[in-house]
C-alpha cells in the first residue's frame, strides 16, 4: 500500500511538473492559440497569476527554510553556551567485602571519611566482630585514602594503626576480609550537545530561489521586462 502511495506521489509531482514547465517555457501564443483575442489575454492573465504566484510560494519556502536554520543555530549555540560551566567533580570509594559466607559485594561510597565497625553508628556496620567498638575508618586527603584506627588493624598481613591505601590492599577485621579498590575525585564535564545539520538546507534554499526569480521573470508584463532590461544596461553602462 506504501509503494503505491510513493508512486502515485511521484507520478503527481511529475505532472505538476510538467505543467509549470509548460507554464514557464512555452509562450502564451502557442498555449492559447484555438481562443480568441479576449479568452486569450483572460487565460494569460491567468497565466502570469500563477507563475507569480508560485513564485512567491517558493520565495517564502526558501525563506522559512532560513528562519528555521538560523533557529536551530540559535538553540544549538545557547545549548552550547549552557555547557561552558565548571566540570561536576564527585568522589568514589569502592570496598569489596567478603564474609565468613562469601563475597559480600563492592560498597560504593559518595564520601568522606567512612567509617567502618562492628556496632554503633557506622557507614558500613560489619557484625560478628570481637569487641563491639571495633572500628577503623578510611579518610581521603592529598589524593589518597588513608586507613587509621585507634587499635591494630591488619593490613597485607601488617597490624596497623595508620596507612596509607593503595589499590587491592587486605584489610582483615574480624571474620571480615576487605579489599580496597579505589577512591578517587573524579570530574565530569557537560556533554557537548550534538551540531546540527544543515549541509542539505543550503543547496535547496539556493534552488528555491532560483525557481522564485525564474518564475517571477516568467509571469512579468513585456513592459516590466523591458523595463527591467534597459535598467541592466543603463547600470552596466
Amino acid at each position: 500500500m506504501s509503494r503505491r502511495s510513493g508512486q502515485g506521489k511521484a507520478s503527481f509531482l511529475f505532472l505538476l511538473l510538467v505543467a509549470l514547465g509548460l507554464l514557464v517555457f512555452l509562450p502564451s501564443g502557442s498555449l492559447f492559440a484555438g481562443l480568441d483575442e479576449a479568452e486569450a489575454a483572460m487565460m494569460d492573465n491567468l497565466r502570469r497569476g500563477v507563475l507569480l504566484s508560485v513564485s512567491w510560494i517558493f520565495l517564502a519556502v526558501g525563506l522559512l527554510l532560513v528562519t528555521l536554520t538560523l533557529r536551530k543555530t540559535y538553540i544549538w549555540l545557547k545549548a552550547v553556551q549552557k555547557t561552558r560551566v565548571p566540570p561536576t567533580r564527585y568522589f568514589n570509594l569502592q570496598l569489596q567485602v567478603r564474609g565468613p559466607d562469601g563475597d559480600l559485594g563492592v560498597h560504593n561510597f559518595d564520601y568522606f571519611p567512612v567509617v567502618v565497625a562492628a556496632g554503633g553508628a557506622a557507614d558500613l556496620l560489619l557484625p560478628d566482630v570481637a569487641g563491639r567498638r571495633a572500628r577503623f575508618r578510611i579518610d581521603y586527603r592529598y589524593g589518597q585514602a588513608h586507613l587509621s584506627s585507634d587499635s591494630s588493624v591488619i593490613v597485607n598481613g601488617v597490624p596497623r594503626q595508620s596507612k596509607p591505601l593503595k589499590q587491592d590492599d587486605r584489610i582483615i577485621f574480624g571474620p571480615y576480609r576487605l579489599v580496597f579498590k579505589d577512591a578517587s575525585i573524579q570530574e565530569q564535564s557537560a556533554p557537548l550537545p550534538a551540531k546540527p545539520i544543515f549541509a542539505w538546507q543550503f543547496p535547496i534554499v539556493a534552488l528555491l530561489l532560483a525557481l522564485s526569480v525564474l518564475f517571477k521573470q516568467a509571469g512579468a508584463l513585456p513592459e516590466d521586462t523591458m523595463l527591467l532590461a534597459k535598467a541592466a544596461e543603463l547600470y552596466l553602462m
